[in-house]
């Protein structure tokens, strides 16, 4: 027996798969990390924190250029 209202709970859509929402980007992660971890064999553990670490790596360029700008704007601001 639910104790949510009949018109406050959610129905299936033809969009769910599994239970999951089948939203492009979260699924394409998914199955990225999925395949990683099927391929190399690695603990799940290792699989996160590696995907982790690369996606860092890759955003460093954006922030160094995030405070180079920064750093030029107080500059600016200052005279």
């Amino acid at each position: 027996m639910s104790l949510i209202p009949p018109d406050r709970q959610s129905r299936p859509t033809s969009t769910t798969r599994r239970g999951e929402e089948s939203i492009l980007p979260v699924q394409t992660l998914i199955s990225v990390l999925d395949a990683c971890h099927n391929l190399s064999g690695f603990p799940w553990w290792v699989i996160i924190a590696t995907s982790t670490w690369a996606f860092r790596l890759s955003l460093l360029p954006v922030v160094i250029l995030q405070l180079l700008k920064l750093r030029k704007i107080g500059e600016l601001s200052l005279k």
